[in-house]
Order: C-alpha cells, then structure tokens, then sequence
C-alpha cells in the first residue's frame, strides 16, 4: 500500500515561503514610501528656500523702483536735504560710520503703506543671529522680525541673509567688459573714484535636513538704468 505525502509539512513549507514573500514585498513597499517621502521634503524645501531667496529679491527691486518714484515727486533725504538716490534704503551705516551691506528683509503684513512694510534691517549681519530664522506667523505667513519679541512666531529650519554690495563703473577703463567692479567690502564707489550704477543683492537661505546642512545663493543685479550716466574715457 502506498503512503500518502506529509500535506502538513508541505502545506508549513508553502506558508513560510508565502509569508517571506509578502515580507519581502512590505519591506519594498515602505522603503519605496520612505525614499518618496524623502524626496518629496527635499524638493518641497528647495522650493521654499527658492521662494524666500526671491522675494529678498524682488523686495529690493521694489525699494529702488520706490526711490525712483520718490525722486521724481521731489522728495528728499531727511538727513541730506538732497533727493532720494536709487539705494537709499538698500545700505546702512556702522557706529563707525563705515557702510553695511549685511541685513535682513522685514516684512510687516500688518502694515498698509508699503514703504513701510517692506525694507531692509542691516542690524543683523550674520546667519548666527536668532533674527536671521525665518519664522512663521499664526496666518502661514513666512517673515523676519528686526526685534526679539517672537511671541506667536514659530521657526521655520530656515535662515536668510541678504548682502547688498554696490555695482560700480570705472570711467577709465576703455575696456567695458573690464569696467564694471562689484565692491564686496564695507566701501561705497565713491571710495574707489568710481561711478555708482546699481546693487547687487546676494540672498544666503541656509536649512539643515538630514542632519545636513544646506545652503543655496540667489544673486541678482539691479541697475539703476533710470539715472545712469557714466562718462567713458576711451
């Protein structure tokens, strides 16, 4: 007579070897989950580190068109008597009277006038200053504060410091590619015997993800095309 196969050590073999399988899947599937998960937070905080290099940016662009309007309707400088130049705003000044181009843009949404909402604090200069994080309001609203009281603020993984330096033209170089002269250093054009034609904005968003640190820079140059005059020495 013959004997019947063991169905129930066939029958344990088969749900293990069933069991590993669908691990195995499972294990795929959230490994596939965690790296999409990933992904998606890099990219999701590229994209917001873009945004807030941009907006540093455009509130630039915003206070020099500002001047411009301001200058055509006669207004002046407090402090000067003279008419408002294209950069008023856009540098400040150390106790030592030296020029400071490191600062941070403050946004007010609270505030309607808009000469007032958007400008610029060069009291801040350098990402170590709690200032410097860019923190979020109960309204989902991304800002930086000139003060310390961050009463009802929440930060943000994000940092941003804004450097202005003066774009300045050499009358004496015939050769125009060669003339024009970024002055990264507490110095005005004036100081070099040359000729003031814009502001080169230099946005630093610096984040830490992964327990790594990143940082991106956002430059853009803004000209001031509207009064621009060099005299060229050829």
């Amino acid at each position: 007579m013959l004997k019947q196969p063991n169905q129930s050590g066939q029958t344990l073999l088969e749900s293990l070897m069933a069991i590993a399988i669908i691990l195995i899947g499972v294990v795929s599937l959230a490994s596939l989950l965690v790296n999409l998960w990933s992904t998606s937070s890099r990219a999701l905080a590229e994209t917001r580190a873009t945004q807030l290099g941009q907006e540093a940016i455009e509130a630039a662009r915003y206070v020099r068109d500002s001047n411009w309007l301001k200058r055509e309707a006669g207004i002046t400088d407090s402090a000067t008597s003279n008419l408002l130049g294209y950069n008023t705003g856009l540098y400040g000044k150390t106790v030592t009277d030296n020029v400071d181009y490191s600062a941070i843009y403050i946004w007010t949404p609270s505030e309607v006038d808009p000469n007032l909402a958007i400008k610029f604090d060069f009291s801040v200069d350098n990402e170590s200053d709690a200032r410097a994080i860019v923190r979020q309001d109960t309204a989902g609203n991304y800002l930086q504060i000139s003060g310390n009281d961050f009463i009802g603020l929440t930060a943000t993984p994000f940092k941003r410091l804004v450097t202005l330096f003066p774009i300045c033209f050499n009358p004496n170089e015939p050769d125009l590619t060669q003339a024009e002269i970024v002055r990264a250093e507490a110095l005005t054009c004036v100081d070099g015997g040359y000729i003031d034609i814009g502001v080169q904005v230099m946005v630093q968003v610096i984040w830490q993800q992964a327990g790594e640190q990143q940082e991106r820079i956002f430059t853009e140059k803004l000209y001031n095309w509207k009064y621009a005059d060099p005299i060229i020495t050829k």
